[in-house]
């Protein structure tokens, strides 16, 4: 989630070779990318970039990177 809120992530896709005995399930991942970050993100990610890529187009959809990491909760448990 962190690679995606800092435009490290340009498109999420399955690797299926097989619908019936290794089907791909990304509508779950489409759900949480689209609660957390909206309908245009989720369709940019599962959609439109992964076709672009299979049709050996340009990405329609590049996001800007951002240098600054969220910051990380430590937590030290002795």
């Amino acid at each position: 989630m962190e690679w995606i809120a800092r435009g490290l992530v340009h498109f999420i896709a399955s690797d299926a070779h097989n619908t019936t005995s290794r089907p791909h399930k990304l509508r779950p991942a489409y759900d949480v990318v689209e609660k957390e970050f909206g309908r245009t993100k989720a369709e940019a990610l599962l959609v439109e970039n992964p076709l672009a890529a299979f049709e050996g187009r340009g990405l329609p959809h590049v996001p800007d990177i951002s240098e600054t990491p969220q910051k990380k909760k430590w937590f030290l448990f002795f």
